[in-house]
């Protein structure tokens, strides 16, 4: 074997290591990132519990959501110990919506709740949806049914539901 193609075997050998740790050790710090942001969302549910008629808990979990740059998985985040402790799946859900809206727009939202496979966590979740953008939601119109039959079908009660009772209360 000629010396140098020998000393460029080791240099493609040796950056291959380099690449392989560089990935795992970006591997490790998302992880560990990860765990940060888990821990942090269970101590913050904690304190909320359920105060301020659940204010504070769609706070930590939009908080949460957005420092991961990611929107949150209705399943597994209701599914978390800290959560179970404090809410059902239906208030969890609906502070998921809250989340979803802040991250996403309107309509990628929605799709996010409907994809729920249960209707009345996707419910829960779209009512999120719409009380965080509420000021925008139905339109200058305010023409409830005709924002509602273009929603998805697992969203459209939460819809009617906030579009009807905004309308009763005169709201604007």
């Amino acid at each position: 074997v000629h010396p140098l193609a020998a000393a460029a075997a080791h240099r493609r050998h040796a950056e291959r290591r380099r690449v392989l740790r560089h990935e795992r050790a970006g591997a490790v710090a998302q992880r560990d990132r990860q765990h940060r942001l888990d821990a942090a969302l269970d101590a913050a549910l904690g304190v909320c519990e359920y105060r301020c008629t659940g204010g504070c808990l769609h706070g930590a979990v939009g908080a949460y959501a957005a420092a991961r740059g990611a929107p949150p998985d209705i399943a597994e985040l209701c599914a978390r110990p800290a959560m179970t402790r404090v809410v059902g799946a239906g208030e969890c859900a609906h502070a998921v919506g809250h989340a979803l809206a802040l991250l996403q727009s309107e309509e990628d939202a929605l799709r996010g709740c409907a994809a729920a496979p249960d209707y009345s966590v996707a419910h829960y979740c779209a009512g999120g949806v719409v009380m965080e953008t509420a000021s925008t939601f139905f339109g200058r119109k305010r023409d409830v049914r005709a924002k509602c039959e273009r929603v998805p079908p697992k969203t459209r009660a939460a819809c009617y539901y906030f579009g009807l009772r905004s309308r009763a209360s005169g709201a604007r």
